[in-house]
């Protein structure tokens, strides 16, 4: 995947939206004590179907599949 801002295409830094899992030790009200270390599994990575914003300049920026 190649990921290009219309902007200026010397901009390579993007922010994208990833979905994760994390395993968490609760009380007895099912609040979060902590997060149970090495329990997260990336549940979607990013692909060319999400939307990327550029960090430098803010514009939703293009990706395609290469």
């Amino acid at each position: 995947m190649k990921v290009v801002c219309p902007n200026n295409k010397s901009h390579k830094r993007f922010t994208v939206t990833a979905h994760v899992t994390e395993r968490w030790l609760v009380d007895e009200d099912g609040l979060v004590v902590e997060i149970v270390p090495g329990e997260s599994e990336v549940i979607h990575r990013p692909d060319a179907d999400d939307l990327f914003e550029c960090v430098d300049c803010d514009t939703t920026a293009m990706s395609t599949w290469k």
